[in-house]
């Protein structure tokens, strides 16, 4: 991109309008930050706000103008960074997110985004690990936006097949690599790997959320994503495996973080599975196990925020 961006100011006539959308949008992620320190832009509240709703607009009139249903190339980026930004300069839960991501899925469906890159020989490494990369991001937006929301995810896992990325770093890969190289070990610590090992639990908790959405799960059903979330929680490299903060004092802040938001994760999913049940409030041995799970995920999640 930093190519395309010094290309883009010596030849203005020649940038996509696609990515000039897509430039706009990373301008109003940039405002959006700075207005967490309002001295770091020089600007005042207003003038900022301004900006960023500028920004917004010119970003929204590139995207019509690129004729955003065809698909073409930024097309699927200016989408998603437009969805994250609104959804993170917009405290309160509304179904207008649900009903933009819901569109940015199915866009990123016509791109073929949902199938592996390895039904298409003709994709290079690089560009088949960024696909996956995409899809990982969107997969987990479309979670989040339809548990806020309390309504139906707009991905189905049974038409999807797109393998999770592997663990390389940037510098591990680039547009000569003709075969994908060796994934960096699990022991290995980077921001990548914590995202895969979150996108791991949040697949088996978008799996629970489907699954009871309808109503209270059986006990049978209820068993076997238990065991399975068990064992994905088991299989989560040491590093990145909760621990009080007594025990943490000497590791990097970062990772602490990064163990806490799984954790609150992994009770999420927890909630997800029993949450039906909890609310029923039968007396039966089952429901009485449903509601003390559910009563001990929330307050696990409380005791989180807490700190």
């Amino acid at each position: 991109y930093s190519a395309q961006y010094t290309n883009f100011w010596a030849n203005l006539s020649t940038a996509p309008i696609m990515w000039i959308g897509l430039l706009f949008r990373i301008m109003g992620i940039s405002i959006f930050l700075q207005q967490q320190d309002i001295r770091a832009s020089g600007l005042s509240a207003s003038e900022s706000q301004d900006t960023l709703e500028t920004y917004r607009t010119l970003t929204i009139h590139c995207l019509i103008a690129g004729d955003y249903l065809r698909s073409s190339r930024y097309t699927i980026e200016t989408l998603t960074l437009h969805f994250a930004l609104d959804q993170n300069v917009s405290v309160d839960t509304h179904v207008g997110t649900w009903v933009l991501m819901g569109v940015v899925i199915r866009v990123a469906m016509r791109m073929g985004l949902h199938r592996d890159p390895a039904h298409w020989p003709t994709i290079r490494p690089l560009q088949a690990e960024l696909r996956r990369r995409i899809w990982m991001t969107l997969y987990d937006m479309d979670f989040f936006t339809s548990t806020q929301v309390g309504l139906p995810r707009i991905i189905k896992d049974s038409q999807c097949d797109t393998h999770p990325p592997a663990h390389l770093l940037d510098g591990d890969i680039s547009l000569e690599n003709s075969e994908t190289p060796a994934e960096r070990p699990l022991t290995e610590p980077s921001s990548l790997l914590y995202i895969i090992q979150r996108h791991r639990i949040i697949t088996l908790a978008a799996e629970i959320y489907d699954a009871t959405e309808g109503g209270p799960p059986l006990a049978a059903m209820i068993s076997a994503p238990s065991t399975k979330l068990e064992e994905t929680v088991e299989s989560i490299p040491a590093w990145l495996k909760h621990k009080t903060l007594e025990a943490s004092i000497a590791d990097n802040p970062v990772t602490i973080l990064y163990r806490m938001f799984l954790d609150i994760l992994i009770h999420k999913a927890v909630y997800l599975l029993h949450r039906r049940a909890f609310v029923k409030s039968s007396s039966g041995e089952e429901n009485v196990k449903s509601s003390k799970a559910c009563i001990d995920a929330a307050l696990a999640i409380l005791d989180h925020q807490r700190k």
